[in-house]
């Protein structure tokens, strides 16, 4: 019991220090805040767990240590990956244990380019996964309405052809994981703990249109992670025009901090606007943890 509670202390701080090793942030002066229960299908609930900065006392990410099967025969290996959610519980990352890379049919290795690849598919919320339910990606509910992979005659072709070939299932189960239920959760409890902690307002006036929010993104260098979330997060609920902020994030996109980098990387992930810099981003991030 003893040490399987040192065990489960150092995992969880080691994931920390992972995330916020760019970030000028150390182990030192984080706390963990609520648990998030979150329950994925009819088997399997996951926990998420909230991340508090002690200097500033904001949230500044959430994440989920998953192991969960990517099929429901049994065959398939686990997929276990760490998944990062912003604080409005937009994804945000994941990272894999290099001893145990994620796998296709026939337990095939995902290639390098394969990890950037699945980063950009879960930030896309339009993803035609949306509509897609797990039992959708047998033969015999898709036989009538797609095209299955010769090679596994489970896997529709039409995704892997637009995707990732053979991972269509691996891919399924973490979109809807991080773009499911989790987001609304992880949004409530920000909401929640910015109005129950008496915390001062992350900017002198809230920017809530366009010229507002041009003229908070001037300081934008001076951000930090909890403001650069905020920032974003109200361009996006104040539907503001991504052509309006664009020229500005596409400078600021070269900020020192890697993860500030791809909190406005993912941005331009979700508004579907891939330059070469977000390439590199997402090139630059280091899916596996160890």
């Amino acid at each position: 019991m003893y040490n399987s509670l040192i065990m489960k202390y150092l995992s969880i701080l080691f994931i920390a220090i992972l995330f916020i090793s760019s970030a000028n942030i150390t182990h030192n002066n984080i706390k963990e805040g609520v648990k998030i229960t979150v329950k994925i299908n009819d088997s399997t609930e996951i926990t998420i767990i909230q991340v508090i900065e002690l200097e500033t006392n904001l949230p500044i990410y959430y994440y989920s240590e998953l192991l969960i099967p990517a099929c429901n025969t049994g065959e398939c290996k686990l997929i276990n990956v760490d998944l990062y959610w912003d604080i409005y519980g937009n994804y945000y990352k994941y990272t894999y244990p290099k001893s145990s890379p994620l796998t296709k049919v026939n337990h095939k290795e995902f290639k390098k380019y394969e990890y950037s690849k699945l980063h950009k598919l879960l930030n896309d919320k339009t993803s035609k996964l949306k509509d897609l339910k797990f039992t959708d990606l047998t033969e015999k509910q898709a036989d009538k309405w797609y095209k299955t992979d010769g090679n596994t005659s489970a896997t529709i072709k039409f995704i892997d052809k637009t995707k990732i070939k053979g991972a269509v299932k691996t891919t399924h189960t973490l979109w809807h994981i991080a773009n499911g239920i989790a987001q609304t959760k992880i949004k409530e409890a920000t909401k929640k703990y910015f109005s129950t902690n008496n915390l001062p307002s992350l900017f002198k006036n809230d920017p809530i249109n366009e010229g507002q929010i041009i003229k908070v993104m001037i300081d934008f260098d001076k951000f930090n992670l909890t403001q650069t979330q905020k920032l974003i997060n109200n361009i996006e609920e104040n539907n503001i025009s991504f052509s309006k902020v664009k020229s500005i994030l596409n400078k600021k996109i070269t900020d020192k901090n890697l993860e500030k980098q791809i909190l406005i990387g993912n941005y331009f992930l979700r508004n579907n606007k891939q330059n070469c810099r977000v390439k590199k981003i997402n090139k630059s991030i280091n899916y596996s943890n160890q």
